[in-house]
């Protein structure tokens, strides 16, 4: 008896649905193997660019809270310079006022006449006629005092306006180094 007797037809047919089998599943294997390669190729791509961007991110986040820090300081400085001038602008005013009241300070119009000459006043003579013109008139110690307190709120209102005047270049330059 042969091989073939003893198998027949159908032992042919089951060895080749065998070989099918194991060739399918064998093809199936190696397709696996090649898109699990593929897959992880554009993992590790995928994976290495949101790295990379991630740093290039968190480098640009950092610069922009040292910019950040820069601007406070910067406003920081102003804000004391301001407050610094403001501050001599008080201390100036209290010192002249306390001058007014004491007698030390006073302040004259130059350009009233005062007093008389020889017991003619200064009306009689005319503006200038005969009298100190430059000495002028002395103000009271309120107008002096008004005066003055007018004029260093002016000089508070001048370095508040500096200061903003700062504060705004400052914001500019923080805004180009951003755009740089």
């Amino acid at each position: 008896m042969s091989i073939s007797a003893i198998v027949g037809w159908k032992g042919y047919a089951i060895a080749a649905g065998l070989s099918a089998v194991l060739s399918a599943i064998a093809a199936w294997t190696v397709q696996d193997w090649r898109y699990t390669s593929q897959i992880k190729s554009i993992e590790t791509e995928h994976a290495e660019t949101v790295t990379q961007q991630l740093i290039y991110g968190l480098a640009k986040s950092e610069e922009y809270r040292q910019l950040e820090r820069d601007l406070a300081t910067a406003l920081t400085k102003v804000s004391g310079y301001y407050q610094e001038k403001i501050t001599n602008v008080e201390k100036d005013k209290t010192r002249f006022i306390a001058g007014v009241r004491n007698g030390t300070i006073k302040l004259r119009d130059p350009y009233q006449a005062t007093g008389s000459v020889g017991g003619i006043t200064a009306a009689a003579l005319g503006a200038t006629g005969g009298l100190n013109a430059t000495a002028g008139c002395e103000l009271s110690g309120e107008a002096s005092e008004f005066l003055y307190s007018e004029a260093a709120r002016a000089d508070k209102i001048v370095e508040q306006l500096t200061a903003c005047q700062e504060a705004i270049w400052k914001y500019v330059r923080f805004l180009e180094k951003d755009h740089n």
